[in-house]
C-alpha cells in the first residue's frame, strides 16, 4: 500500500491509499484502476480512520437523470462516515471535510453526494 500525505484547507493532512504504483511525474496515488465506490472507500478510510462507514450506490435511482443519462456507471452515493475528527465540528464543516477529501470524484464521475457525518457519540447505538 502506497501513502501520499496532502494538506487540506483546514489545515489538517489525510493519506490517500492505494494498492497501485504512483502515477508517473503526479506523486498521488493513481486510483483509476478502481472503483467509484472503492476509491470513496479507500479515501475516506485514510483521511478518518472511521469507526463506521457505509457507502451506497444510488445510481440505479437516477437512471435518466442529469449525471447519469445512460444509467450506467457510478454518479450518485450515499454515504454514512462516524469517525473520532467530527467531533467538535458542526455539519457543514464536517461536510466540507469529506468533500475536499473526495474532490477529484466530485469533480469527475460523482454527481451527487449525500453525506451523514457524526462523531461516534452521535452514532446510532451509542
Amino acid at each position: 500500500m502506497i501513502f501520499k500525505f496532502q494538506p487540506i484547507k483546514a489545515g489538517l493532512h489525510f493519506a490517500r491509499a492505494c494498492n497501485v504504483r504512483l502515477a508517473p511525474g503526479r506523486g498521488i496515488c493513481d486510483i483509476s484502476s478502481m472503483s467509484v465506490a472503492d476509491a470513496i472507500r479507500s479515501k475516506l478510510e485514510a483521511a478518518f480512520k472511521p469507526s463506521a462507514l457505509e457507502i451506497v450506490d444510488e445510481s440505479h435511482l437516477h437512471a435518466g437523470h442529469a449525471g447519469n443519462p445512460g444509467g450506467e456507471g457510478e454518479s450518485h452515493f450515499k454515504v454514512t462516515i462516524v469517525a473520532d475528527g467530527f467531533e467538535g465540528q458542526n455539519r457543514v464543516a464536517r461536510q466540507r471535510a469529506v468533500y475536499e477529501v473526495l474532490g477529484d470524484e466530485l469533480a469527475g464521475p460523482v454527481h451527487a453526494l449525500s453525506v451523514t457525518a457524526r462523531s461516534p457519540g452521535e452514532a446510532p447505538g451509542e
